[in-house]
């Protein structure tokens, strides 16, 4: 991948797409999370996708769009360590495929820049009336979060973990914060964010000059003063195991246990989390799908999984009510076993070999081969996928328990049975 800075803060990353017969560009801005700004941000880009200046209504835009041989948008908002990410992305056909050998690639970024940075504007800010259109679907977006009783669990159970930290931040923002969401507000953020944020633009089998050009140009009114990304803050081992429930009428109970290592993952460490996570449970051949699922039937289904920025691992399972306690006590009893033995040498190589199956298809898609490489800017490391999956391949049994060991429980949430929590 190349990176070339083009103005402060502002850069484009170029990653070869020969194979494809479509491209990717996205452009990303990101600024340090805020408790503050969290719902405004998540809310922007669903007000953005819609239209801009030039082409002022969804239905001209789904027009543009056709005319483009059916490129696509992708927008979204959302938290990453604790930074908080607005991306504005579009693909579509390369130009050797246009029958009319039009120029795509320059129309998609010059549609992307005009999405981003020439919003349609009403007396000066966002048009009042999107706004409100845009506020009341995010609020029932954040009041239907209980309809999914897993992710619910796991989101109070990461509230009660992550409390105040600025990893903590909601990626949709807060239920409480958007009746006083006013346009002239909304646009006083996202005037913010246009003068702070790191912008990274990425583009996947694209010419990565006249990108740079085109994103010059679209910038050149904006007045700015970037800010550094946040760095990670590891979620520090807690004094005692903390336990949460919370009653409902459901058929099936939830169980989550976060547990945390008190530090942020280097690339090694990363490599040696991902095989030490798949064997724990994150395969059909994992110890707790097999131990906790299969033979002692104490779950309908159980999942771990880690995120390196805040040395968080994760377990989250669906359980009958009657069995929950007995469930987790077989998890713990799953995660002490890896802390104090060494894996057998097939779990590694079945491990090994899942993963480095998985990761090598990165490669074959323009989509996952940008979020790879992101992901990668984010954390400052910049692997490729051939540097990642090296250190896959080196990961030792002793290197697995040495990580396992490192996790301490620290909060376990459950949603119960209303008679049971009588």
């Amino acid at each position: 991948m190349n990176r070339t800075e083009i103005a402060p803060g502002v850069f484009v990353n170029q990653i070869a797409g020969q194979k494809f017969k479509r491209c990717k560009i996205s452009i990303h801005l990101v600024v340090p999370g805020s408790r503050e700004n969290a719902t405004e941000l998540a809310l922007l880009p669903h007000l953005l996708d819609r239209s801009c200046a030039a082409i002022p209504d969804p239905l001209r835009l789904s027009r543009r769009l056709f005319d483009l041989y059916g490129a696509e948008i992708a927008s979204e908002s959302y938290t990453a360590g604790a930074n908080r990410v607005l991306t504005i992305g579009i693909s579509g056909l390369k130009n050797a495929y246009a029958l009319q050998g039009e120029d795509l690639e320059s129309e998609y970024l010059t549609l992307a820049c005009q999405l981003l940075f020439a919003p349609k504007l009403q007396n000066g800010v966002f048009n009042a009336a999107e706004v409100e259109i845009e506020k009341e679907k995010q609020a029932d977006y954040l009041r239907s979060e209980m309809n999914d009783k897993r992710m619910y669990c796991l989101h109070q159970a990461r509230r009660s973990l992550f409390k105040n930290s600025p990893m903590g931040i909601e990626s949709s923002g807060y239920l409480e914060d958007i009746e006083a969401i006013t346009a002239q507000s909304l646009f006083a953020t996202y005037h913010a964010l246009l003068a702070t944020a790191q912008i990274e633009a990425f583009v996947v089998g694209a010419n990565a000059e006249k990108a740079a050009q085109i994103l010059q140009n679209a910038m050149v009114a904006i007045k700015r003063s970037p800010a550094q990304q946040a760095k990670p803050v590891a979620i520090q081992p807690p004094a005692n195991f903390e336990y949460f429930e919370k009653p409902m009428d459901t058929v099936q109970g939830k169980l989550c246990i976060m547990c945390t290592s008190g530090s942020v993952a280097t690339p090694r460490q990363m490599a040696i989390m991902r095989v030490a996570t798949a064997i724990f449970g994150g395969l059909p051949t994992s110890r707790l799908f097999v131990n906790v699922r299969e033979k002692q039937s104490l779950c309908y289904y159980c999942a771990a999984s880690y995120a390196g920025q805040s040395g968080v691992l994760t377990i989250d399972s669906g359980v009958d009510h009657a069995s929950r306690e007995r469930a987790a006590k077989a998890v713990l009893h799953e995660l002490t076993q890896m802390q104090t033995q060494l894996v057998s040498e097939q779990e590694l190589q079945n491990a090994t070999d899942a993963l480095t199956n998985a990761f090598t298809g990165v490669t074959d898609n323009p989509d996952a081969l940008e979020n790879w490489a992101f992901n990668e800017r984010l954390r400052g490391t910049d692997l490729s996928i051939e540097d990642f999956l090296a250190l896959l391949q080196n990961v030792t049994r002793e290197e697995i328990r040495t990580a396992m060991a490192s996790f301490t429980p620290a909060v376990q949430y459950a949603i119960t049975g209303k008679e049971e929590a009588k």
